[in-house]
Formats: structure tokens, C-alpha cells, sequence
């Protein structure tokens, strides 16, 4: 919840460019109730937007903490290549 506002701030910056969006999670060891909810919105509006948006890696920490909020199928995850 800390760093949420400023979080905010900076993932609407990049909606309002319309560019498309890659994320990469994989460094990230906790999250919070608040920061998943957060990227929740973001990649809802995103694809809102139409704008394209790619899991580039997924951190088990992010992974869980949607996985517990029931937000999973809203994140668009995408299964590791086999």
C-alpha cells in the first residue's frame, strides 16, 4: 500500500502514452493485496484501451497473491512454452 499512489501515477502515465506494455515480475519476492489489485486494473484498462500488453515472466510471488484474490483469469497470464 506504501508505494501504491506513486505505482498508480506511473502505470497511468504509461496507459495515456498508448503504447503497448510489457511486464516483466519475475524480481518481484511479495505482494500485496493492493499492488495485485493495481496491475489488476491496470491490465483491465489496458485492454480496455485495445492496448497490447505481454507477460514477458511472472513471479511466483505475483503469481499466488492474484491466485488468493481470485483475479488470476483477469491478469491474462500466459502458460511457460512447453
Amino acid at each position: 500500500i506504501a508505494e501504491a499512489e506513486a505505482m498508480h501515477q506511473k502505470l497511468s502515465a504509461i496507459l495515456d502514452a498508448g503504447v503497448d506494455i510489457s511486464i516483466t515480475s519475475e524480481n518481484l519476492s511479495r505482494v500485496d493485496a493492493a499492488g495485485a489489485q493495481l496491475l489488476y486494473a491496470f491490465v483491465k484498462e489496458a485492454n480496455i484501451r485495445s492496448l497490447a500488453l505481454t507477460w514477458q515472466s511472472v513471479s511466483d510471488a505475483l503469481m499466488e497473491t492474484v491466485a488468493v484474490l481470485g483475479l488470476s483469469e483477469g491478469m491474462a497470464f500466459k502458460a511457460p512454452d512447453a
